[in-house]
């Protein structure tokens, strides 16, 4: 059974993005963003909490890191929305955000939570 996720940086996100890649172009130099990271949660619930941290949710974001698809000289932030979640434990009206869940809204690259706290889980 997965752990539900909390905000604030307190549950890692293994991300296929985020870090320069392979040059794309030149004059001027211009790189792709698709090497991968770890990144973190970053907004959930103000008032349901897991361990004194706020539940992460449907639609709440990670924290920004570079967005891959770019072909840019600079990284180009973007800040995915959690599109994967439990199909039927709720907070604030809004389905809970686990380990093994996904930020993968408004981007082609993977944003998978891969570790928070272990005392509370949803769904098996």
């Amino acid at each position: 059974m997965p752990q539900v996720a909390q905000k604030n940086q307190q549950s890692t996100v293994s991300c296929s993005d985020g870090s320069r890649g392979g040059q794309c172009a030149s004059k001027p130099t211009r790189w792709n963003w698709n090497s991968g990271i770890t990144s973190s949660s970053n907004t959930g619930s103000s008032d349901v909490f897991v361990e004194n941290v706020g539940v992460v949710r449907k639609n709440d974001i990670m924290s920004s890191h570079a967005d891959g698809a770019p072909c840019v000289t600079s990284a180009v932030n973007h800040t995915p929305y959690l599109n994967t979640y439990s199909p039927n434990v709720f907070v604030n009206n809004r389905e809970v955000g686990r380990v093994g869940d996904r930020y993968n809204g408004g981007t082609g690259f993977n944003h998978v939570i891969t570790s928070t706290q272990n005392t509370v889980f949803a769904n098996g």
